[in-house]
């Protein structure tokens, strides 16, 4: 594919997941804060340990098998067929597996209520499996017109279910139902805007190449969703439910803006590295332009929120979640740190080096945990805290897998963020100094004045500052 097609493509993605991002996350945030007023710590902690177990089940019954047919170059239609057949049998025997275990998870944390939940919640399972093919063919055609489309529709679903029955006075159960909603609504979506159609043809000696690279992957992905999870692992078996349930929601504001950006990143970057593969050179510069602007785009977010988190918990939760302000400022920080690892590994995925991923999970999974079972010690904060000082060894791991096969340097990849870091640090000195003016008002005043003052330094920064950055995006938008 030529380099200036490729662009094309990249501008014509990146605008369509970001205007369906940006519409589905405003109604997004109004349903989290209204149910988040209504629900109990607690339930936030029961349905995030429910969450690691249907998570790992998703990818045990998925087998990565989504992503091979992406990577995979001249896939058939007896493949999909294939991939189909298999992913719909192993989901049906994943979901029987949780199912009976169940019982036995609610008795290990102590909390009766968690057999239903995690058991209503296992419904995912089946829905999926009907959309593996129709989304790797979106993906692999680089249609983000429709996916971008499709995701915003479903998270719309999402948020509108949970905010109905949380205001009909379901509780917990808003949050599980809601999911298995929009999850229903996204297949339909995909099943029906694809021409594939599955036929009765499976063949082992035709899958068992997408099945490789998918085991692979989907090993990689486990101990990467493990280490998403560690928190969660860790404060529910020694800090309890109501901890577990602050920590939940702390991650949840803390990522809700940047799992929306990294998640468009990270589909249109894997779909476009596949297609370059080959060319290092392409690779490399695309790769890195990724990367800048995640971090150009996801840091003031994050550092914003850590910067006004009393006053957003008072004016928007209520003092009922006032207890998290610490956890949530440390989360903040710890989401900037993780930033670039949403795309790094992603990188080595799209040309196919996933056994590279895996030992990288595997060392964050190792020392994430063991700063977390230290630090945990300390409460809360302390257990967050740790984890966030194991960040800057992870990041040597990783650049030792991914430099060397884009032929670059650790001097070249720093060189090619390092000014919106400086920008970004110019940014938080500013919006304090500024912050003394207003320090005597309320809460609802002072929060208003920060976002303010917040958005105007940061625009004038990028002005200043990121010039060029502004002429090159104009630029590739005009020759499109």
């Amino acid at each position: 594919m030529a380099e200036m097609d490729l662009h094309k493509k990249l501008v014509s993605g990146f605008a369509w997941e970001a205007a369906c991002k940006a519409s589905a996350q405003v109604f997004s945030w109004i349903s989290t804060i209204y149910v988040a007023r209504v629900l109990a710590p607690a339930d936030y902690g029961i349905v995030a340990i429910s969450g690691i177990f249907v998570g790992l089940s998703l990818m045990l019954g998925g087998l990565g098998l989504c992503a091979g047919v992406i990577q995979k170059k001249g896939v058939t239609k007896a493949e999909m067929d294939g991939v189909f057949w298999l992913s719909m049998g192993l989901n049906g025997l994943v979901f029987g597996i949780l199912f009976c275990l169940a019982p036995f998870i609610a008795k290990w944390y102590a909390i009766p209520m968690l057999t239903d939940v995690i058991r209503v919640a296992a419904f995912i399972l089946l829905i999926s499996g009907l959309s593996i093919i129709p989304r790797a063919i979106k993906l692999k055609e680089l249609d983000f017109r429709f996916t971008s489309l499709a995701g915003m529709t479903g998270g719309f679903i999402i948020t509108l279910t949970a905010f109905l029955l949380a205001w009909s006075g379901y509780g917990i159960w808003s949050l599980v139902v809601s999911t298995l909603a929009g999850e229903l609504v996204l297949t339909v979506i995909y099943f029906y805007g694809s021409s594939w159609r599955p036929s009765f043809h499976y063949s082992w000696v035709e899958v068992k190449p997408i099945a490789r690279f998918g085991v692979g992957l989907m090993m990689s992905r486990m101990v990467q969703f493990f280490n998403g999870k560690t928190s969660v692992i860790v404060s529910g078996g020694v800090l309890g439910e109501v901890s577990t349930g602050y920590l939940q929601f702390s991650e949840t504001l803390a990522r809700m803006p940047t799992d929306k950006i990294g998640g468009l990143f990270q589909s249109i970057a894997f779909a476009s590295l596949s297609k370059v593969q080959d060319d290092v050179e392409l690779s490399k510069n695309l790769l890195f332009r990724f990367h800048r602007y995640l971090v150009f785009v996801s840091y003031p977010i994050l550092l914003g929120a850590a910067f006004v988190a009393e006053d957003l918990i008072l004016i928007v939760l209520t003092d009922k979640w006032l207890p998290m302000k610490t956890a949530l400022q440390l989360v903040c920080c710890v989401a900037a740190m993780s930033v670039s690892l949403l795309l790094l590994p992603r990188f080595l995925e799209s040309i196919g080096r996933v056994n590279e991923v895996f030992k990288f999970q595997i060392t964050l999974a190792v020392m994430s945990l063991i700063a977390m079972l230290v630090g945990a010690q300390w409460h809360l904060e302390g257990m967050i805290l740790a984890l966030l000082l194991v960040y800057p060894l992870l990041y040597i791991q990783i650049l030792k897998y991914v430099l060397p096969r884009i032929s670059s340097s650790i001097g070249e990849f720093l060189k090619s963020f390092i000014d919106v870091i400086l920008v970004n640090v110019v940014f938080i000195v500013s919006l304090w100094c500024v912050s003394i003016l207003y320090d005597e008002l309320s809460p609802l005043l002072r929060l208003i004045c920060a976002v303010a003052s917040g958005g105007l330094i940061y625009g004038l920064l990028i002005i200043v500052f990121m010039r060029a950055d502004i002429r090159a995006l104009l630029e590739i938008i005009r020759k499109k």
